[in-house]
């Protein structure tokens, strides 16, 4: 598609955006070459932001294998632009001290599929962008939330099943 652009832009707020507006200005674009392909700037004023929450929330208590051992994926969120799981077992406890906050964590292994059976074809991210091993006291009880972040959407439409880590987890809609 020529004059055309597709990005995600992502932010870490610490407040719903929702209803309010944006301005952003873009300038001296490349594509991920370290060389600048578009010199100059384009500017977009009072964009209204319409963020209806459009992520999947699952609470699939199945076991699974992950960094080593065996603990209950509790809790998966799927977002167009990302996926949470977060993971609870006795096992982690030694793992995640491991893996302090904020370390990249390239298990689980994730794939999604459409209803026709195919796996959709996503852009991820090198690497996890999130993950917590839990704090405190909750360390001890070796809670483990990852992150997985994608450069495309997830057409949240189109996704029939996940599998994680070798754990196929159907979508009910």
């Amino acid at each position: 598609m020529d004059n055309h652009l597709r990005f995600v832009l992502w932010m870490n707020c610490q407040e719903s955006l929702d209803g309010k507006n944006l301005s952003l200005t873009l300038g001296k674009l490349s594509h991920g070459n370290g060389g600048c392909d578009f010199d100059g700037s384009w500017s977009f004023q009072d964009i209204q932001l319409d963020l209806a929450d459009q992520s999947i929330r699952l609470e699939p208590q199945v076991s699974v294998p992950v960094l080593d051992t065996t603990a209950t994926l509790t809790e998966l969120t799927i977002s167009p632009v990302s996926i949470t799981c977060c993971f609870r077992g006795e096992g982690l406890i030694g793992q995640c001290q491991r893996y302090p906050n904020g370390t990249n964590i390239t298990d689980p292994a994730i794939a999604l599929y459409d209803h026709a059976g195919n796996v959709m074809q996503l852009e991820t991210r090198r690497a996890p962008f999130g993950s917590r091993a839990g704090s405190g006291d909750n360390n001890a009880t070796g809670e483990l939330r990852i992150v997985q972040g994608y450069e495309t959407f997830i057409d949240l439409e189109a996704l029939d099943r996940i599998e994680i880590c070798g754990v196929d987890i159907q979508i009910g809609k």
